[in-house]
């Protein structure tokens, strides 16, 4: 059974016809760049929570993550 994330994932990579101009290939360009980037702040946020520093993780969570998300967001709002 695949997860939600893997469908993603399979779903983001795959080429679309969709995206033919190129302010949408720019904004899909973007989208990816931005989720590469959120997904590799995840490390950063689960060491503290294991550690149980909880406001050092929320502070991550509810700082660079939430910028890089909304940004990553209002491109695929735009696509969409």
């Amino acid at each position: 059974m695949t997860t939600v994330l893997e469908q993603f994932e399979e779903h983001r990579t795959k080429p679309t016809k969709l995206n033919s101009t190129d302010d949408q290939r720019s904004l899909d360009t973007a989208f990816d760049a931005l989720w590469k980037q959120h997904t590799a702040l995840n490390p950063k946020l689960f060491a503290p929570s294991k550690d149980k520093q909880t406001r050092e993780a929320q502070a991550l969570l509810n700082g660079e993550m939430r910028g890089v998300f909304e940004q990553a967001s209002a491109a695929l709002t735009t696509l969409a």
